[in-house]
Protein backbone atom coordinates (compact mmCIF):
# COMPACT_ATOMS: atom_id res chain seq x y z
CA UNK A 1 0.00 0.00 0.00
CA UNK A 2 2.56 2.17 0.79
CA UNK A 3 4.39 1.58 -3.25
CA UNK A 4 1.20 2.77 -4.31
CA UNK A 5 0.53 6.04 -2.37
CA UNK A 6 4.33 7.02 -3.37
CA UNK A 7 3.36 6.28 -7.28
CA UNK A 8 0.40 8.19 -6.52
CA UNK A 9 1.46 10.91 -4.69
CA UNK A 10 4.80 11.03 -7.58
CA UNK A 11 2.35 11.47 -10.40
CA UNK A 12 0.58 13.83 -8.66
CA UNK A 13 3.49 15.97 -7.75
CA UNK A 14 4.61 15.76 -11.94
CA UNK A 15 1.20 16.37 -12.79
CA UNK A 16 1.12 19.37 -10.73
CA UNK A 17 4.56 20.67 -12.47
CA UNK A 18 3.72 20.16 -15.60
CA UNK A 19 0.15 22.43 -15.41
CA UNK A 20 2.65 24.89 -13.57
CA UNK A 21 5.11 25.03 -16.50
CA UNK A 22 2.24 24.79 -19.63
CA UNK A 23 0.97 27.54 -17.16
CA UNK A 24 3.88 29.80 -17.63
CA UNK A 25 4.50 29.16 -21.27
CA UNK A 26 0.80 30.16 -22.06
CA UNK A 27 1.06 33.52 -20.01
CA UNK A 28 4.30 34.45 -22.09
CA UNK A 29 2.73 32.97 -24.80
CA UNK A 30 -0.37 35.44 -24.29
CA UNK A 31 1.49 38.21 -22.96
CA UNK A 32 -0.64 41.22 -24.45
CA UNK A 33 0.85 44.62 -25.01
CA UNK A 34 -1.86 47.53 -24.39
CA UNK A 35 -3.23 47.85 -28.12
CA UNK A 36 -3.84 43.98 -28.49
CA UNK A 37 -5.63 44.13 -25.04
CA UNK A 38 -7.75 47.24 -26.31
CA UNK A 39 -8.72 45.55 -29.69
CA UNK A 40 -9.82 42.87 -27.74
CA UNK A 41 -11.88 44.04 -25.01
CA UNK A 42 -13.22 46.38 -27.28
CA UNK A 43 -14.22 43.30 -29.46
CA UNK A 44 -15.58 41.85 -26.37
CA UNK A 45 -17.78 44.70 -25.94
CA UNK A 46 -19.60 44.46 -29.21
CA UNK A 47 -20.14 41.10 -29.12
CA UNK A 48 -21.73 41.02 -25.58
CA UNK A 49 -23.75 44.36 -26.59
CA UNK A 50 -25.45 42.29 -28.78
CA UNK A 51 -26.72 39.54 -26.74
CA UNK A 52 -27.40 41.49 -23.40
CA UNK A 53 -30.76 41.49 -22.35
CA UNK A 54 -32.25 45.29 -22.24
CA UNK A 55 -32.67 46.44 -18.08
CA UNK A 56 -31.16 43.44 -17.17
CA UNK A 57 -27.72 44.27 -15.23
CA UNK A 58 -27.08 40.62 -14.19
CA UNK A 59 -27.23 39.22 -17.66
CA UNK A 60 -24.77 41.97 -18.72
CA UNK A 61 -22.57 41.57 -15.95
CA UNK A 62 -22.44 37.69 -16.55
CA UNK A 63 -21.98 37.69 -20.49
CA UNK A 64 -19.41 40.63 -19.79
CA UNK A 65 -17.54 38.63 -17.25
CA UNK A 66 -17.22 35.43 -19.31
CA UNK A 67 -16.24 36.81 -22.11
CA UNK A 68 -13.49 38.62 -20.32
CA UNK A 69 -12.09 34.92 -19.00
CA UNK A 70 -12.37 33.17 -22.26
CA UNK A 71 -10.73 35.67 -23.92
CA UNK A 72 -7.91 36.19 -20.92
CA UNK A 73 -7.57 33.02 -19.47
CA UNK A 74 -6.87 29.77 -20.78
CA UNK A 75 -9.93 27.55 -19.46
CA UNK A 76 -8.62 28.40 -15.83
CA UNK A 77 -9.28 31.25 -14.33
CA UNK A 78 -6.03 33.88 -14.56
CA UNK A 79 -6.16 35.60 -11.46
CA UNK A 80 -3.08 37.95 -12.89
CA UNK A 81 -4.69 38.41 -15.86
CA UNK A 82 -7.68 39.58 -15.03
CA UNK A 83 -5.92 42.06 -12.27
CA UNK A 84 -4.43 43.73 -15.33
CA UNK A 85 -7.89 43.65 -17.35
CA UNK A 86 -9.28 45.06 -14.46
CA UNK A 87 -6.59 48.05 -13.96
CA UNK A 88 -6.17 48.90 -17.48
CA UNK A 89 -9.78 48.31 -18.90
CA UNK A 90 -11.44 51.90 -18.57
CA UNK A 91 -8.14 53.63 -20.32
CA UNK A 92 -8.04 51.39 -23.01
CA UNK A 93 -11.49 51.18 -23.96
CA UNK A 94 -11.53 55.22 -23.53
CA UNK A 95 -9.42 55.52 -25.98
CA UNK A 96 -10.53 52.50 -28.43
CA UNK A 97 -14.09 52.17 -28.21
CA UNK A 98 -15.65 54.97 -26.57
CA UNK A 99 -18.93 54.45 -27.43
CA UNK A 100 -19.63 50.91 -26.75
CA UNK A 101 -17.89 51.61 -23.40
CA UNK A 102 -20.36 53.70 -22.76
CA UNK A 103 -23.17 51.18 -23.76
CA UNK A 104 -21.91 48.51 -21.95
CA UNK A 105 -21.49 50.83 -19.26
CA UNK A 106 -25.36 51.64 -19.15
CA UNK A 107 -26.43 47.77 -19.75
CA UNK A 108 -23.82 46.94 -16.57
CA UNK A 109 -25.67 50.13 -14.64
CA UNK A 110 -21.62 50.25 -13.54
CA UNK A 111 -19.32 53.82 -13.55
CA UNK A 112 -16.79 52.57 -14.71
CA UNK A 113 -15.89 49.16 -16.39
CA UNK A 114 -13.22 48.07 -13.66
CA UNK A 115 -15.74 47.79 -10.89
CA UNK A 116 -17.12 45.13 -12.91
CA UNK A 117 -13.98 42.71 -13.63
CA UNK A 118 -13.75 40.26 -11.07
Amino acid sequence: MRDGLQRVTRLLWATALCALLQGVAVDQGRAEGAPAMGTTLCHILKTVELTVRPGDPLDAQTKWQEALVKAFTDNEFNRKKMAQVKAEVDKLTSASCPKERKAMLKHLDADTLGETVF
